[in-house]
């Protein structure tokens, strides 16, 4: 039975209890990224896309300096570290940079 709810929904029943028993801490689950290959899952998005575009749009992220310390600054000011953009983060980048091309 656990098989059917991880594959139809991607999450077990212990998941599910957790999120309604602890609503507050749903937008942090949802964000923590357990995802396996961002790539792959991001070439079956846009086939029309290959490998070596979204390295290139990962690379743009993560050559983008003044972003990083833009976005350091004010992360800082508000908790004693500083902020990561890996993951699920980086996921968002290449989907929204794909999907929305005029907002690049």
């Amino acid at each position: 039975m656990r098989q059917a709810w991880l594959s139809v929904l991607g999450v077990s029943p212990l998941t599910i209890a957790k999120a309604v028993l602890q609503p507050q801490m749903i937008p942090t689950r949802i964000l923590k990224w357990r995802g396996g290959n961002a790539i792959a899952a991001l070439a079956t998005l846009f086939p029309e896309t290959t490998t070596d575009d979204i390295l290139s749009l990962l690379h743009d992220l993560h050559a983008n300096h003044e972003f990083y310390a833009e976005v350091n600054r004010s992360f800082v000011e508000k908790r004693p570290n500083r902020a990561s953009c890996g993951g699920y983060r980086e996921f968002l980048y290449v989907l929204i940079r794909r999907g929305c091309p005029g907002l690049s």
